[in-house]
């Protein structure tokens, strides 16, 4: 199953009104518009000087350049929207972009690193009660067990993110794990 990359929105903000035509821009496929819209919503995060805007404008960037394959310019700017995270204590920021650093990894051939990324995400979400979150981590952890060739575990992690997203109604999500 394909990860099940994701951006975020930028919290009301300066950056927010260039994150919608950013993303709508990736979905029409026109990415060159999209990275100047995503670029230019940085800019305006980090002028408005709100570290959520910030995290999350990082965050998008870095979905956007591992959707169009740039892995390097992607994990650069998931480090950098961890670390903004992590300055904030928003263990559920953290919880999603180690995911997305874990996929990463995992896309890249790097599976010891992935494991690692996806055991930090664990440990993040640890009592954050959010099934879907908990889904999404799980699926990381079956698609960096496949591509390890360990088919038990990557079957034994997709059914246990299957159970998490029925426990949170996400269709999407059971249909990526099924």
């Amino acid at each position: 199953p394909p990860p099940p990359w994701q951006l975020t929105t930028t919290p009301t903000s300066a950056a927010r009104p260039l994150t919608l035509p950013a993303t709508a821009s990736v979905r029409q496929g026109l990415m060159y518009d999209a990275e100047r819209f995503f670029t230019a919503a940085l800019g305006e995060a980090r002028t408005s000087g709100s570290a959520r805007a910030l995290d999350g404008a990082l965050h998008n960037l870095g979905t956007f350049h591992s959707q169009v394959g740039k892995a390097d310019a992607a994990a650069s700017y998931y480090e950098q929207s961890l670390e903004a995270a992590r300055r904030r204590g928003d263990r559920h920021s953290q919880a999603v972009t180690l995911s997305n650093l874990g996929g990463l990894a995992t896309l890249t051939g790097k599976s010891g690193a992935a494991l690692q990324y996806l055991r930090e995400a664990s440990d993040a979400i640890e009592g954050l009660a959010d099934r879907q979150l908990e889904a999404i981590v799980l699926t990381e952890f079956g698609n960096a067990y496949n591509a390890m060739a360990d088919f038990a575990a990557a079957k034994a992690s997709w059914t246990d993110a299957r159970a998490a997203a029925s426990d949170a109604q996400d269709q999407g999500l059971i249909a990526v794990t099924t």
